[in-house]
């Protein structure tokens, strides 16, 4: 059995892409609603605007969301169990403390160019510049 394929009209996909594009910037901004519910209401609506069927939009945005959050659900939970951890743990302290006392002034780069460069530089200066008085 085949699955049924949506197919919109290519000047309505763009416009109901434009706007909403101006939903979500607007959602986020000037509404200051979370940017994943703004990306989902301004998905919903960006399929209806082409044309969609509800059902077929429903199951669509089901579908990306979860395949989105397969990938990154078991970053995001095993980075909060070790946080977590660190906290109880004492380790996130004793980490913080160990970054303000280490002095890294030592993996510094010197920007300042070497002795040879700013002699020869000031040699020349002095030769050729207007300022100098010569005597003829």
């Amino acid at each position: 059995m085949t699955e049924a394929v949506f197919v919109a009209e290519p000047s309505r996909l763009l416009i109901a892409a434009a706007v909403g594009i101006v939903l979500l910037l607007l959602l986020i901004i000037k509404f200051k609603i979370h940017p994943v519910l703004s990306l989902l209401i301004s998905a919903l609506f960006i399929g209806l605007g082409a044309g969609m069927p509800v059902p077929t939009l429903v199951s669509t945005v089901e579908k990306g969301a979860g395949e989105t959050l397969q990938g990154i659900v078991l970053l995001i939970g095993l980075g909060s169990l070790f946080g977590g951890i660190l906290e109880v743990s004492g380790g996130a302290q004793c980490v913080a403390q160990t970054l303000v006392n280490e002095d890294f002034s030592k993996n510094l780069v010197s920007i300042r160019p070497d002795r040879h460069y700013t002699r020869t530089k000031r040699r020349l200066a002095g030769k050729y510049s207007n300022t100098h008085k010569r005597s003829y």
